[in-house]
C-alpha cells in the first residue's frame, strides 16, 4: 500500500470513528511509529443493558490495514485463559490464522473490528452472569481451545473433506508464489482454484510463516495418510 493510500485510510477510519463510535479517538504518532485507537466501546448485555467499556486498540506499526490487537487496559476482566484474555489484557478474539484480516483491509474494516470486539464484550457480561449463577459452561457459543490443540481444530476444519494427499499438495502450493484464480487447483482435480479449493488454500498461504499452523496440517497430513 502507498503512503497516499494509507492516508486515506487513516482519514476515512477517523471519520467513521467521529460519526459512529464518538467514544474512541484515533492517533497516529507519526515521531514515535505507532498508531492506537483509545477510549470507550459501548456493549449490551442480553438484556439489553448498555455498557462502557475502556479499550486500547494497538496497531503493529503505523499501517491502517494490519489488524491491531485490544487491549482491556482498564483491568475490567480478569486474566484467564477460560475469558480468553492475556495476563497483558490483550483479548483473544480469534486464533492468529483465523483473525477477519481480508475483511479489516477493505474500506469499512474498522467497523468490522469494532463489531467482533463488542461481540466479545457481550460473551464476557454474558460469562460472569453464567459464573454468579453457577452455570456451565460459563463461555458461550463457539470457542477455539487453548495453546496448540486451537490449531489442531483449525487445520481439521480448514481442510474437512480432503485426503492426505490433497493436504500435502495444497500445503505445498500455499507455500510457494500466489496462483491466479484461473490455475489448476493444486489438488489434482483440473477444476480451477477458483472453483475448487480456493479458500482452504488461501486459508493456508495466509497462515504461512506460523509453526503452530504448519505443524499441525503436517500432523493432520500424517493421520490422514494413516488412516
Amino acid at each position: 500500500m502507498t503512503g497516499v493510500a494509507h492516508s486515506s485510510r487513516w482519514r476515512f477510519d477517523a471519520a467513521y470513528l467521529a460519526k459512529h463510535e464518538p467514544g474512541l479517538a484515533l492517533l497516529v504518532d507519526g515521531p514515535g511509529g505507532r498508531a492506537t485507537i483509545t477510549g470507550t466501546l459501548h456493549a449490551s448485555r442480553l438484556d439489553g443493558l448498555v455498557l462502557p467499556f475502556e479499550l486500547t486498540f494497538r496497531y503493529p506499526g503505523q499501517d491502517p490495514y494490519q489488524l491491531p490487537d485490544v487491549y482491556d487496559d482498564a483491568g475490567r476482566f480478569t486474566r484467564e485463559p477460560d475469558r480468553h484474555i492475556e495476563q497483558t489484557g490483550r483479548l483473544c478474539l480469534w486464533l492468529p490464522v483465523a483473525a477477519p484480516t481480508a475483511e479489516f483491509q477493505r474500506t469499512g474494516g474498522l467497523a468490522v473490528l469494532l463489531e467482533y470486539t463488542r461481540d466479545f464484550l457481550t460473551r464476557q457480561l454474558t460469562y460472569e452472569t453464567r459464573q454468579r449463577h453457577g452455570l456451565q459452561p460459563h463461555w458461550t457459543g463457539p470457542e477455539w481451545p487453548h495453546g496448540d490443540d486451537a490449531y489442531a481444530v483449525w487445520a481439521e476444519e480448514t481442510l474437512a473433506g480432503l485426503e492426505g494427499r490433497q493436504v500435502a499438495r495444497l500445503a505445498k502450493a500455499a507455500a510457494g508464489p500466489p496462483l491466479a484464480l484461473s490455475a489448476p487447483c493444486p489438488c489434482g482435480s483440473k477444476k480451477q482454484i477458483g472453483r475448487c479449493h480456493r479458500k482452504p488454500f488461501e486459508t493456508l498461504r495466509n497462515a504461512r510463516g506460523n509453526a503452530a499452523a504448519t505443524a499441525a496440517v503436517a500432523q493432520l497430513r500424517e493421520d490422514l495418510r494413516h488412516d
